[in-house]
């Protein structure tokens, strides 16, 4: 969920050189059926004031207290309703960060595609 809020942030401000890679094959996959996990937005936060709030108050995906299979599905047709643009143009799908490293200027980053095979091919990528 931070990836997924934090591209759709910052894409609200302007930015488009961004990109999301997504380790499955469809976005929030993880915990989408774990009806019995209880997800606050806010508990992190405890002892300071509001820390039992049970909204996040945040511009983008608002969510509320409830299992994780009902936030990331609330989540999931928010996204799809009004960020699907953002989703399609952004995420990669079947991706996996293996390695970063800096070098001065640029970034090396060295991430795993899923193949068809369920083998995984290893790219590295300098920006």
């Amino acid at each position: 969920m931070t990836g997924l809020t934090l591209l759709v942030a910052l894409h609200s401000e302007g930015a488009r050189r961004l990109t999301l890679y997504e380790s499955e094959d469809e976005i929030l996959k993880l915990g989408s059926k774990a009806n019995h996990r209880l997800l606050h937005p806010t508990y992190n936060r405890w002892p300071m004031l509001g820390s039992m709030d049970p909204f996040t108050s945040l511009p983008h995906f608002n969510w509320h207290s409830d299992s994780a299979e009902d936030v990331i599905g609330e989540i999931r047709a928010h996204a799809q309703a009004d960020y699907n643009d953002i989703i399609r143009n952004y995420v990669k799908k079947n991706v996996t960060c293996k390695k970063l490293s800096r070098g001065g200027e640029i970034l090396d980053v060295t991430y795993w595609f899923k193949v068809s095979n369920g083998l995984l091919n290893s790219k590295v990528n300098s920006t």
